[in-house]
């Protein structure tokens, strides 16, 4: 709303993972709209079936969902079908470019070490401008039928320039050809799938569970989809707990408390276990030298001089571990007064921003 030409303030609930307000606005109009960021959709087509269309949209299953990390698999994540895995699509905001394989990768295997899975077969990758979930680009990865059959396939779309995600989004779906879901322990193809297609003959919905080829209907066409993809424990789709990966290291910016001492600097140290520079480096990693340098403070940029990197001391004199930066007294002259709990508070925005 507008009063007197000034627009008054208007409080947003917070916006749902993977997603962000997007405000226009104009002297007299405010358009307010939900848009996507990152993934919003992950969905798993028949590609090729007789529910398939030019869009492939009509061919999405509605029962299946993907398995995340460090979720326990279940019969909503694989498909029956004897072509094994054909379509997978995902809805993406921000995409600065059409992606390519080299933003993805792709895995084959059957057990909870995915770091251990073979290469899988590379798709086909298409991208739909604006027709995903929330106006995101709709990508659509499909794979010549029987490729990826009776195992699980590892999806990762890497963060890269064109995807901007932040992180690697990481998911998998599986391959049962001929199992009809009849046991909630486990994916065994048997005599059960068989009778199951056998005893439930006639017209099908996409979702139907007997309808393996999915051309419709349940009859004898689905018999030798059971009947030829017979597994045993040792041979059946396991159902796996994908681990939750490691999370990176991350810098963590440390202000040491005032020493009681006039002009107190202060330390600013970076912290990684995996990465650490010899203890008489006299240079941060560049990424972060740049963003010292383009910090400034009343007018004095902090890394103008090469004696602001330096190798820092504990209260107890001893060195610190890892490089760090003692930053001049020209920052600490201008926080004086200001109390070392706001400093840290201040330290940890500024790091997690």
């Amino acid at each position: 709303t507008s009063v007197n030409g000034t627009f008054a303030s208007v409080s947003f609930p917070p916006a749902p993972a993977d997603t962000a307000w997007r405000v226009d606005y104009t002297a007299t109009a405010v358009a307010v709209e939900l848009i996507a960021e990152g993934i919003v959709g992950r969905h798993l087509f028949y590609d090729g079936s007789a529910f398939d269309t030019a869009t492939d949209d009509a061919a999405i299953a509605p029962d299946k969902r993907v398995l995340l990390p460090g979720q326990p698999a279940s019969f909503a994540n694989y498909i029956s079908d004897p072509d094994g895995i054909t379509g997978i699509m995902l809805d993406v905001g921000g995409l600065s470019e059409d992606p390519s394989v080299n933003d993805f990768s792709f895995a084959t295997g059957n057990d909870n070490n995915p770091s251990g899975w073979d290469a899988a077969p590379i798709p086909t990758i298409a991208r739909r401008i604006g027709a995903g979930d929330l106006g995101s680009d709709r990508l659509v990865l499909t794979w010549p039928a029987g490729s990826i059959t009776g195992q699980w396939l590892e999806v990762t779309l890497k963060d890269t320039a064109t995807t901007s995600l932040g992180a690697d989004d990481v998911f998998y779906i599986g391959s049962a050809p001929g199992e009809s879901g009849d046991n909630a322990l486990n994916a065994l193809v048997n005599g059960f799938d068989f009778a199951a297609a056998r005893d439930h003959a006639g017209p099908a919905n996409i979702d139907n569970r007997f309808d393996y080829n999915r051309d419709g209907m349940v009859d004898a066409a689905d018999l030798p989809t059971a009947r030829n993809n017979t597994t045993t424990f040792n041979t059946a789709l396991q159902w796996i707990t994908p681990p939750t990966p490691a999370p990176p290291p991350t810098a963590t910016l440390i202000v040491e408390e005032d020493s009681g001492e006039p002009s107190s600097p202060i330390v600013w140290q970076l912290q990684n276990r995996k990465n650490r520079w010899n203890n008489d480096s006299t240079m941060l990693p560049e990424p972060l030298g740049q963003r010292f340098y383009n910090a400034d403070l009343p007018g004095n940029r902090i890394s103008r001089s090469p004696t602001s990197f330096q190798v820092g001391r504990s209260r107890t004199g001893s060195l610190w571990s890892t490089p760090t930066m003692i930053a001049p007294d020209a920052i600490a002259d201008p926080l004086t007064r200001i109390s070392d709990d706001l400093l840290r508070l201040l330290a940890d925005a500024a790091m997690n921003k």
